[in-house]
């Protein structure tokens, strides 16, 4: 019984001499609509683009090389699910975004219809879910702006998604 109350006057005193330094804190959400979203089978992607001559792109509204990839939802308990994009470097007027001063990338739908990207960003809304899931093809392309010289290089650009619930 000693032993057990020198313990525990021991483990007090050490405690007083702690100072805090810090706090975690832990957040979560439970939710009924849930979608996992995925790009080309992984939550993040790399799309290459084929390299493609600057003299492909030397009119304004010309476009190259249209590639696809495939989006995917799965497991999603509601029928509604819309997918918000976020994109770098927008132009509003075109709906591009990315790329350096004279050429940008533009995105596709299934149906071949240019998404606009705004400064809000851009929202799809999938065409059928079945059993819960779909996967649908998108297109990215090469698309000029201008008529000015193409400087060779790397032409880049980012999207950001998140599954949202109307």
């Amino acid at each position: 019984m000693r032993k057990s109350c020198l313990a525990i006057a021991v483990a007090l005193s050490l405690s007083s001499c702690m100072a805090v330094a810090g706090t975690v804190s832990f957040q979560g959400e439970l939710t009924s609509n849930s979608c996992v979203m995925t790009v080309n089978g992984a939550a993040d992607a790399v799309v290459l683009l084929p390299t493609v001559l600057t003299s492909a792109l030397a009119t304004a509204g010309q476009v190259a090389d249209k590639t696809s990839f495939e989006v995917s939802l799965s497991y999603c308990s509601t029928a509604t699910p819309q997918i918000k994009l976020l994109a770098n470097n927008i132009n509003a007027t075109s709906g591009s975004f990315g790329g350096n001063a004279n050429v940008k990338l533009q995105l596709l739908t299934t149906l071949n219809q240019v998404v606009k990207f705004t400064s809000a960003g851009a929202v799809l809304v999938p065409s059928k879910l079945v059993n819960n899931a779909e996967t649908s093809p998108l297109f990215i392309q090469y698309y000029t702006e201008t008529t000015s010289t193409k400087t060779p290089g790397a032409i880049t650009g980012s999207l950001q998604y998140a599954v949202a619930y109307p």
